[in-house]
């Protein structure tokens, strides 16, 4: 079995067994020997929220308007809409020398943050879902064809960085 998400806020994780994570482990270990580091990458997040009532009532509204109107059909209006919704998004992250375990996994990343001047004192802004107990971690995307992939330790450590100072 394989960790295939971990959970930044209690380090749950979702395992599965398929071919598919037997390869980005595979990715993992050619990585870990190689001199690639650090390795610019994207960390992929899964942000889970739960809509109010009124939000999914707005949400019937419109799809039904919609369908009237003949900009959707009927049966995309009759879809369900679930109180839970999911939507992936992708961060600009760095893994540091040392950061992929020998079996494969990412124990370290270090997430892109951002440096902005308020009142001439410098801040570094996070974005609140990347250490957003309800985010899972997907795994990390090494290439524009999604093909290169790395998978999440059940431990791994998220820390941020600045690429650049505004002075």
């Amino acid at each position: 079995m394989s960790i295939r998400e971990v959970s930044l806020g209690c380090r749950k994780r979702k395992v599965g067994d398929n071919e598919s994570l037997k390869h980005f482990l595979e990715n993992g270990r050619n990585l870990r020997k190689s001199k690639a580091y650090p390795i610019n990458c994207e960390i992929k997040l899964n942000r889970v929220w739960k809509m109010s009532k009124k939000q999914i009532e707005t949400i019937q509204y419109n799809r039904n308007k919609m369908a009237q109107e003949g900009r959707i059909d009927e049966y995309e209006a009759s879809l369900p809409i679930y109180p839970y919704q999911k939507h992936w998004k992708p961060y600009p992250a760095i893994i540091p020398d040392g950061g992929i375990t020998r079996e494969g996994y990412v124990k370290e990343v270090w997430v892109k943050a951002i440096a902005e001047p308020i009142d001439n004192q410098h801040y570094l802004l996070i974005d609140p879902f990347v250490h957003d107990p309800e985010q899972w971690i997907q795994g990390f995307i090494l290439d524009t064809t999604n093909l290169v992939r790395l998978l999440p330790s059940r431990d791994i450590e998220v820390k941020y960085y600045c690429s650049r100072m505004h002075l």
